[in-house]
């Protein structure tokens, strides 16, 4: 009788195995790596371990989550799988499972060296925790903590396709916890600018080295700013969006009664709560400012939970929100200045304005 043909596993490339979606990896590894029937045919023993410990989740695209105690947790057991065998007596057919080995260990291995240099900024989620280290620092403390090769092209292939969702429930990239030195001296900037008002450039050069040990020159500070759209001292002093303070009408409670009242004019809105709420600059009650030639119809559509997004809907449905508005002909460009003038004050564009956020 003839012998059956080996059964042939999928031979992925070390690459395409890093870039690979995970929903469509896991895939992978269910449909030809984990069924016993065609392990068991091969001439060779092929034993599964895994590298740490794993839940089960419908999320497909993400590693790792971060729980509330900074502490990360491994999702599903494929990203985990780790296959041990002789790779000389290894078929040709399934040398995928090297690849296999390879991006599990390495992904597995830099998650966990970025997640302990990061430690404190998974704990917090605060930005002003994150730390720069350079990929010589990782392949430092990798060498350090498991001795074996990791090579610094990897690091970033990895990184950017890699995802994690941490503890409020958002999902980002690896790569965000190694953010470029610019970055975090941007944030070091915002933080110094909500604690010191009116900061030249000169003067944040002196308060990075003093509380942060950053040695800057205020060239590269100016580039920084510009670079983030922070206004300089003057235009931050020098703002427009006081002056719109004494045009808005009183608060209102965002309800049916009061937007029933109102007639189909054109206007500057904002939305308000009756808590602050922290910017990078300062703390402020708005959460989003937009504009309209019908305030009635959109305030009705924000009740009846029609909102522009849904970030905005779900926002408005959880939380008590109030509206003021400027009644004007010129709506679209007066929505415009004061949105600037509230990010040369606040630092940024009202948090649910989220496709104006930088």
């Amino acid at each position: 009788m003839k012998k059956s043909p080996r059964p042939h596993l999928l031979n992925i490339l070390n690459y395409k195995l890093f870039v690979l979606k995970n929903k469509k990896y896991l895939n992978h590894i269910n449909n030809f790596l984990l069924n016993t029937e065609l392990i068991e045919q091969l001439e060779t023993n092929i034993n599964i371990t895994y590298l740490d410990n794993y839940i089960v989740s419908t999320r497909y695209n993400e590693l790792f989550l971060v729980n509330n105690d900074g502490s990360i947790k491994f999702l599903h057991h494929q990203n985990l799988i780790q296959f041990d065998f002789e790779k000389k007596s290894l078929p040709k057919t399934i040398a995928g499972l090297v690849n296999i080995n390879i991006k599990n260990k390495q992904s597995y291995e830099l998650i966990k060296v970025i997640t302990q240099l990061q430690e404190k900024f998974l704990l917090t989620n605060n930005k002003q925790d994150l730390i720069y280290f350079s990929h010589k620092d990782i392949l430092v403390s990798h060498q350090k903590q498991y001795n074996t090769a990791l090579v610094s092209p990897n690091i970033s292939t990895i990184s950017h396709n890699t995802f994690y969702r941490d503890q409020n429930n958002n999902i980002k990239k690896l790569s965000y916890l190694l953010p470029k030195k610019h970055f975090i001296i941007y944030i070091h900037i915002k933080y110094l600018l909500n604690k010191y008002e009116n900061l030249t450039d000169v003067k944040l050069s002196f308060y990075l080295k003093n509380e942060f040990n950053i040695e800057i020159e205020k060239v590269k500070i100016y580039e920084i700013r510009k670079r983030y759209l922070i206004p300089n001292k003057s235009n931050r002093i020098k703002n427009l969006y006081l002056e719109y303070e004494k045009n808005y009408t009183t608060f209102y409670h965002l309800k049916s009664v009061n937007v029933q009242e109102l007639a189909n004019i054109t206007a500057v809105y904002e939305l308000v709560t009756i808590k602050s709420h922290k910017y990078p600059y300062k703390s402020v009650n708005t959460v989003y400012i937009g504009s309209t030639n019908n305030l009635k119809r959109r305030l009705t559509q924000y009740i009846t939970n029609l909102g522009h997004t849904e970030k905005l809907k779900h926002f408005i449905i959880h939380n008590e929100v109030y509206f003021r508005f400027i009644e004007t002909d010129n709506y679209k460009d007066l929505e415009k200045e004061v949105l600037e003038g509230f990010y040369i004050i606040c630092g940024s564009y009202p948090f649910l304005n989220s496709n104006r956020v930088l």
